[in-house]
């Protein structure tokens, strides 16, 4: 299925935003290749995935929060903190080439086809955006769920990151 079908098949779904269902997926891949197993890394005193686990599960709009993911171990660390992981991603969607929104359809498809609920409102979290404002995930699908005529909605944030490289026991900007 092609994204573009795919968006409009879920908003066709849509009949009221009072009892619109909304799930949240995040993508777990296992195979990074820069930081090995960077999604469970820590990033301060939580596992990367956790981060954004979080984000999903406490924004009250959301009903459900899916990890989709190809790993055991990923598997159990996102259910730790408050996922569902109702199935492992097939390799052919973890692979280094794999797209994202594949992975999404394939999740959004799988629940309808084996738990046979469909949600209206698809909420896409990527792991490495650690840093977002808390109340961006209600914002997003507020928008949602107040304009009918919208048949998706992303958010953007200016930034200004100073980029350091490390040469030996010296750090120095990279301009």
């Amino acid at each position: 299925m092609r994204l573009l079908d795919f968006i409009e098949r879920i908003a066709g779904i849509m009949n009221s935003t009072d009892d619109a269902k909304v799930i949240a997926i995040i993508p777990a891949r296992s195979g990074s290749k820069g930081l090995i197993k960077k999604n469970i890394q820590f990033l301060g005193d939580k596992p990367l995935m956790a981060w954004t686990i979080e984000a999903a599960v406490e924004c009250d709009l959301v009903d459900r929060t899916v990890v989709t993911t190809d790993s055991l171990e990923f598997a159990e660390i996102a259910r730790k903190f408050g996922a569902s992981v109702p199935f492992l991603r097939p390799d052919e969607l973890a692979s280094d080439s794999a797209r994202v929104e594949d992975a999404l359809i394939h999740a959004v498809e799988w629940i309808e086809q084996h738990e046979g609920i469909e949600y209206d409102i698809v909420v896409l979290l990527q792991i490495t955006d650690v840093f977002r404002n808390r109340s961006i995930v209600s914002d997003v699908v507020k928008a949602l769920l107040d304009d009918p005529d919208l048949d998706s909605a992303f958010a953007v944030k200016p930034d200004f990151k100073n980029y350091w490289r490390k040469n030996n026991n010296d750090a120095s900007r990279i301009s």
